[in-house]
């Protein structure tokens, strides 16, 4: 029983789970090794959210269960862990329609994580709402490689100047796969994606 540690189970440094403080003198970490990767939950309607839709009011409780989600795809992305390339985390994504903070514009800050949603591109849709005047895109990508993974997706309504839906640059090598991507725009390039890089495959990108 290591209840009188006051474990934590979703702080990570550098890819290793700190599990806590020992209240002993002089204090000391405890850090319990990587037993799996996690499945951090994503579900902006759950039962315990008083502000079904709305990102910015959220469940007191979240954490990334089954029980209390997250209700932004970027707050289950920053709670995962580091550098685990072989066994990264996954953000499993409920069906439903998500905009707003968090929802789009979505970055990994190099992380290896493998995002997607639970039935499919047809019930889980990324409404971007973006626009010349407030440019939005789904996703950017900067420095992650193919343990990335982007998957399951409608992204609609983007607008940026290069990549519309989804922007790699040219430090990224993302896997974007089984998405639908359509009625995005660019001002420049790309209205669907702006790519420099990585894997995308089995998307229907149309309509941009």
């Amino acid at each position: 029983d290591l209840g009188w540690l006051g474990i934590g189970f979703h702080n990570f440094v550098s890819g290793i789970r700190v599990d806590g403080w020992a209240e002993t003198n002089p204090p000391y970490l405890v850090v319990v090794s990587r037993a799996g990767a996690a499945i951090f939950h994503v579900d902006d309607d759950s039962p315990f959210d008083p502000g079904p839709g709305d990102p910015a009011v959220s469940d007191p409780d979240e954490d990334g269960s089954p029980a209390h989600p997250f209700d932004s795809i970027q707050e289950a992305i920053d709670a995962t862990a580091w550098e685990w390339i072989d066994n990264p985390d996954t953000v499993l994504v409920a069906n439903g329609t998500y905009t707003g903070v968090g929802n789009r514009d979505i970055t990994f800050g190099g992380k290896p994580v493998h995002v997607r949603s639970a039935r499919g591109p047809e019930s889980c849709i990324i409404d971007c709402q973006g626009s010349i005047v407030e440019p939005h895109r789904g996703f950017y990508f900067r420095g992650e490689g193919s343990a990335t993974v982007v998957e399951g997706f409608t992204i609609r309504g983007g607008y940026a100047y290069s990549g519309g839906a989804i922007a790699v640059n040219h430090s990224s090598s993302p896997v974007i796969r089984g998405n639908v991507i359509f009625d995005n725009e660019a001002g420049n390039a790309g209205g669907g994606i702006y790519t420099n890089g990585g894997t995308i495959t089995g998307n229907s990108v149309h309509g941009n």
